[in-house]
């Protein structure tokens, strides 16, 4: 939180500057990789609102969409991201929201996966990676959907409240597409995912099973899905 003085007929006056920042790591390994776009969800709305689509630092690079492969193999670092919600525009209240979409290629190697995700509101950091298989901060989709174009396809699919959604956890394929893990991913991380959470140290990480099962249906072309804190957040 920033604090600047005014001086007014001779006193001082402290003035507030609003704080607001989202961090988080990331890890794209595999050659299905597809997208993601991180958005501010406005209102209360547990499964709908407008989203603004925010522009932050990826890997040092300023960027509102972060594409393709960015690991070519499971052992490599994962990589900084972070948003300046302020700098975006963002007032008032919401929540984050995280649209991931495989690439046009149909197959397994797309799972993307993210880790110690944190909000900060003025001085209040709320810590948003999952500490245990029990964490219940985190939504994700219940099913991967279909759609090419985010502004046409995916976008409106969460404005209009048309997707349903679970609280993430451990349980693999049976709660939608998006999963907690330690260690490597499921199919293995010789051609896709982490082979560890970053770190090395226990925790957890939340990533997207893009395997060919029905209930995550995210192995096609073109799918997405989308994830989304629990709580909101006012700035």
């Amino acid at each position: 939180m920033k604090i600047s003085s005014l001086s007014l007929a001779g006193q001082s006056t402290f003035l507030t500057q609003a704080y607001a920042t989202f961090t988080y790591k990331y890890y794209m390994h595999g050659s299905n990789i597809g997208f993601f776009r991180w958005y501010w969800s406005s209102g209360t709305g547990t499964y709908s609102g407008t989203l603004t689509q925010l522009t932050g630092l990826a890997d040092g690079t300023s960027a509102s969409e972060v594409s393709g492969e960015k690991q070519t193999n499971g052992n490599q670092s994962w990589k900084n991201g972070s948003i300046d919600l302020i700098a975006n525009g963002i007032k008032g209240t919401g929540r984050m929201v995280l649209l991931y979409a495989k690439s046009n290629n149909q197959g397994f190697r797309g799972d993307a996966a993210f880790q110690r995700m944190k909000m900060t509101v003025n001085s209040v950091t709320t810590d948003l990676s999952p500490p245990s298989s029990s964490f219940t901060g985190w939504k994700g989709q219940s099913s991967g959907a279909f759609g090419i174009s985010p502004s046409t396809d995916m976008e409106p699919e969460w404005e209009n409240g048309n997707l349903s959604f679970n609280t993430v956890n451990t349980t693999i394929y049976s709660n939608g597409p998006w999963s907690y893990r330690t260690a490597a991913v499921p199919s293995g991380c010789s051609q896709t995912g982490p082979c560890q959470e970053d770190g090395n140290d226990g925790s957890f990480y939340v990533f997207c099973e893009t395997s060919n099962n029905a209930t995550a249906n995210m192995f096609a072309s073109f799918r997405f899905a989308f994830l989304t804190t629990t709580n909101t957040f006012t700035i």
